[in-house]
C-alpha cells in the first residue's frame, strides 16, 4: 500500500479545517474493502439431505440450471444460497400438482 505524508503550513483556519476533511475523506476512501465470504458449495446428495429434497429433484435443479452450481472434476458442486433462494421462493417440487 502506498503511503503519502504530507507537511503543509496554512495561515487561513477555514482553508485548514477543509484540507484536513479532504486528507481524511481520502484516507476512508483508500480503506481496503472487506473481503467477500466464499460461497457455500454442497454436492448434489449433501444438499438433497440438508434441505429435504429427493436426490433426483436437486439433480434436476441442477441440469435445468435452476441454481447455481460449478463442476469439481466429474462432481456437481451446488451453490447453497442459490438453492436455498430458489426453494424459498416457492418453486413447486416434481411432486407437487400444479
Amino acid at each position: 500500500m502506498a503511503r503519502i505524508e504530507m507537511t503543509l503550513t496554512v495561515e487561513d483556519g477555514a482553508v485548514k479545517a477543509m484540507l484536513a476533511e479532504l486528507l481524511e475523506a481520502v484516507r476512508e476512501s483508500a480503506a481496503p474493502a472487506p473481503a467477500a465470504a466464499p460461497a457455500s458449495m454442497l454436492k448434489i446428495r449433501e444438499a438433497a439431505e440438508k434441505y429435504g429434497i429427493s436426490h433426483h429433484h436437486a439433480r434436476q435443479l441442477v441440469l435445468r440450471r435452476d441454481v447455481r452450481y460449478v463442476m469439481a472434476g466429474k462432481t456437481y458442486l451446488v451453490n447453497e444460497a442459490s438453492l436455498a433462494e430458489y426453494l424459498a421462493a416457492g418453486h413447486p417440487g416434481p411432486d407437487t400438482p400444479a
